[in-house]
């Protein structure tokens, strides 16, 4: 739990047009985006190079985030 706190302890909230122009301005080796949806919604459609990790899973699928980089979660 420790990680989650440090991964996202300096939270900054963007609206939807902030995070696409970041997203699309950045370097893709810089940036990851998490999908925190279901699968199913996740299916029907998601930011491209999104990671999905549905809320009840993000605990244990977070270690696979880098902290360094820029991190978008929707």
């Amino acid at each position: 739990m420790f990680f989650l706190k440090k991964l996202f302890s300096s939270v900054k909230t963007i609206s939807s047009q902030e995070a696409m122009e970041l997203i699309s301005k950045a370097d893709p080796n810089e940036i990851q985006i998490v999908d925190v949806r279901q699968p199913k919604e996740y299916e029907k459609g998601h930011i491209p190079r999104a990671y999905l990790m549905p809320l009840s899973e993000l605990s244990q699928k977070a270690k696979a985030l880098d902290p360094s980089k820029t991190t978008i979660v929707y």
